[in-house]
């Protein structure tokens, strides 16, 4: 009964997981400025106007990625550039780019895919974990007769304020990744699934339900904190997010059915599908690198996953009868399963791509931002040199700052 829960769980779970918004309808984006031409040979060129020419297309690039504070200072950098320099055709391009940044705050366009925003959705999904963690505590508390209902309900109120509070104001003048929200609720719950399928594992009764809840509180608390310290630093994507918090779900749930179909070992079952799922959700998460899909997609995926989860426990009802075997239902359930999570992303190809990384480069320097840690799956990478006698050797390529070592 315990492992029917802990799978039934994962697929309840996985709209929570995906941490899905529904994007409000968005004014549509100005092109963008072109960039101007630089007049004469490159031996001409000014120091100034090379400077005019680097900081625009910093400025460009920013503005595509929403990193709008950064692009009107690379765009401030450019147009002094361009007046030292008297380059009509650089003022005139900075002009209409700052006037494109100005339109896109005047609308509430940060950039992001989400219509209430990143750092809404960063901040509500805080607030949500913290009561979540709050509440292991006031169960913890309660167990062990250590508070009585008035300060229990006393505590959980403490936990939701300083939980919205904190997140609003630690978020102030941070610009919020769409990936933030999504990996610390996908963190969240895997530390409370992973430390329950470990007990589940281990099979020990012996621990106090205080115990239990003390520890599903410090696991919760440290998966959530992991998830976000993860979105920022790798840094990962919407898309990367989302293509993590699906292998947890199926990568668990899948193999899980089929191993409950050969066997009930209670052991055996908790621990590979505690393990697949750990596997799967890395996996997938550096997958997605190389198949930039976007996280609406892959929300789109979890849900065909689900349906499919439904559509074969409804198949299995209606053609097997009571004589059947318990291996056949779960079978059938997770074919099912299998054939919603492919048929969604067959039938979702051409959606839109996933959102543009940050940098390629492992270490970048931002205005107002400081050093900035980069991707060291595409900064570091391999690379064929041709020696001067024609020979050719593989080496290592690495970026930082831009430049290739």
């Amino acid at each position: 009964m315990t492992r029917a829960a802990c799978l039934a769980l994962l697929v309840v779970a996985a709209p929570a997981l995906a941490q899905s918004n529904p994007s409000a309808p968005a004014p549509a984006p100005l092109p963008p400025p072109p960039l101007p031409a630089t007049s004469g040979s490159s031996s001409d060129s000014t120091v100034d106007e090379i400077q005019a020419r680097v900081h625009y297309e910093k400025a460009l690039r920013h503005e595509v990625d929403g990193e709008l504070d950064q692009a009107e200072d690379e765009n401030r950098l450019a147009t002094e550039a361009a007046l030292r320099a008297h380059s009509a055709q650089f003022i005139e391009a900075t002009a209409r780019l700052q006037d494109k940044i100005v339109a896109r705050r005047a609308h509430g366009d940060d950039g992001g895919s989400s219509g209430l925003g990143a750092r809404v959705e960063f901040v509500a999904t805080t607030t949500s974990v913290g009561l979540w963690v709050t509440s292991y505590l006031v169960a913890g508390m309660t167990s062990s007769d250590a508070i009585e209902g008035r300060a229990a309900a006393g505590i959980l109120t403490l936990g939701g304020i300083a939980s919205l509070a904190g997140s609003i104001i630690g978020t102030k003048g941070v610009r919020v990744g769409q990936s933030w929200a999504q990996m610390e609720g996908t963190g969240a719950g895997f530390g409370t699934y992973s430390l329950l399928m470990l007990l589940a594992t281990a099979g020990n009764d012996n621990l106090s339900a205080s115990k239990v809840f003390y520890g599903l509180m410090a696991t919760t608390a440290f998966g959530a904190l992991s998830g976000v310290v993860a979105a920022r630093t790798i840094p990962l994507t919407g898309g990367d997010a989302a293509a993590i918090s699906t292998g947890l779900i199926f990568g668990s749930l899948v193999p899980g059915l089929l191993v409950w179909a050969s066997t009930d070992n209670g052991q055996v079952i908790t621990g590979l599908t505690l393990a697949t799922g750990t596997v799967a959700m890395i996996l997938l998460g550096v997958a997605n690198r190389s198949l930039n899909w976007s996280r609406g997609r892959w929300t789109l995926i979890q849900l065909g996953g689900g349906v499919g989860f439904l559509a074969g426990l409804g198949i299995s009802a209606a053609t097997l009868n009571s004589d059947s075997s318990k291996g056949s239902v779960l079978i059938i359930m997770a074919a099912g399963t299998i054939a919603g999570l492919a048929l969604t992303a067959w039938a979702t190809d051409g959606f839109g791509p996933d959102e543009r990384r940050n940098t390629t480069a492992l270490l970048d320097w931002r205005p107002k931002g400081g050093l900035v840690l980069g991707d060291l799956l595409t900064a570091v990478g391999p690379t064929q040199t041709q020696a001067k006698d024609g020979s050719q050797s593989l080496g290592v390529v690495g970026r930082v700052f831009e430049a290739r070592f």
